[in-house]
């Protein structure tokens, strides 16, 4: 069995005397591994490119770490190095997840919730901007026809339902949502407007 790793012995060697070629070679040989690793405990896939180039480190750092006179071959060496290190990664996420939690009221009594402190708001550089566009929004109502922007205004800005609408512009429902959705595609016409 020991004759089958015999290649991956000899990169391992030459990757410890710092032979790039040897370590592009042993990262990509192993990437399936890392893949498969990583993906049973790291479940946000916007995060999977650092988690690959964390492999590739632990990859790295197991080569330096391994020693052959240990009765073990380097791919399980390697496999073991990489479960205990995305396990803890897992384990660390899900710790700052709870400590998030608690921090913002998520926990059981809410003591050391920060919500309880009152909020100061927007900065004033955001509300600037916030009203800038509100006034752009504005204009832009003003452009299309008047029955379309008042349900806009009265879905979207106060909030009510379409049969909320219906019954306050003395409309059918469905009349409603046709002018909702004329009136949100005459505005994405000038939305460049609002960036």
């Amino acid at each position: 069995m020991k004759e089958k790793y015999a290649l991956i012995d000899t990169w391992v060697q030459e990757a410890k005397n710092n032979d790039k070629a040897a370590k592009e070679q042993l990262i990509n040989t192993f990437k399936p591994l890392i893949l498969s690793v990583m993906q049973k405990y790291i479940y946000d896939t916007d995060a999977y490119e650092d988690a690959l180039q964390d492999g590739a480190l632990v990859v790295m750092e197991a080569v330096q770490a391994y020693d052959p006179d240990l009765g073990v071959v380097f791919p399980f060496y390697l496999k073991n190095r990489l479960f205990h290190h995305f396990v803890n990664a897992a384990k660390a996420i899900k710790k700052q997840q709870e400590n998030e939690r608690a921090v913002t009221g998520g926990g059981e009594d809410g003591e050391n919730s920060l919500e309880q402190y009152p909020d100061a708001g927007p900065s004033p550089e955001k509300e600037m901007v916030r009203q800038e566009k509100n006034a752009v929004l504005e204009q832009m109502l003003a452009e299309i026809r008047a029955e379309r922007a008042d349900v806009i205004r009265l879905r979207y800005f106060e909030e009510k339902s379409l049969n909320e609408i219906a019954q306050i512009l003395d409309i059918s429902p469905c009349l409603a949502g046709v002018h909702v959705h004329r009136g949100i595609e005459a505005l994405r016409k000038n939305k460049h407007r609002l960036q």
